[in-house]
């Protein structure tokens, strides 16, 4: 079986920021065409053709973090 490669430049010069990876099909979770699959081991982020955004795994986020368009404040109740 053959591995495909995914390369991602981005930046004003093209060149500035560059994802790779290794890429194979994923029917894991009954991914229809056009839906995206990104996974190592047991995290995930899936991609839907809906807009869903499927995350999957322990989510640690530095930085802030706005859920439409709102700061996030928790509830210290």
């Amino acid at each position: 079986m053959g591995d495909a490669v995914l390369v991602i430049k981005g930046g004003c010069g093209r060149e500035e920021r560059c994802i790779a990876g290794t890429l194979m099909q994923w029917k894991g979770d009954g991914l229809e065409p056009g839906e995206v699959g990104l996974y190592n081991g047991d995290a995930s982020v899936i991609l839907r053709n809906s807009g869903t955004v499927e995350i999957r795994g322990t989510v640690d986020i530095q930085g802030d973090l706005s859920v439409n368009g709102v700061p996030y404040m928790p509830c210290m109740c």
